[in-house]
């Protein structure tokens, strides 16, 4: 695709400037197998848009490691980091 491009036909592009915040969130996920059940948690890290849209980024076992990635992304495109 050329820069500045149509991005109307591809699935999760979005310019960046469409971009109004990074939101984090968490949940509670269990699993079972062999007999027993655990619990974790899960991180997502998603983009929202002007218009309200959502698109998951990724979803990340360390919450640590998540919080850094969107502070640096979040200055990178001048964007708030909501944290719940």
């Amino acid at each position: 695709m050329a820069l500045g491009g149509d991005l109307s036909k591809q699935k999760d592009a979005v310019r960046l400037a469409d971009i109004q915040a990074l939101q984090l969130l968490s949940e509670r996920c269990t699993s079972s197998g062999n007999g027993s059940r655990r619990s974790y948690y899960s991180y997502e890290l998603n983009l929202i848009l002007n218009d309200g849209k959502r698109i998951n980024v990724m979803d990340h076992g360390n919450k640590a490691a998540l919080v850094e990635d969107a502070k640096v992304i979040s200055i990178f495109l001048d964007v708030p980091v909501w944290d719940r």
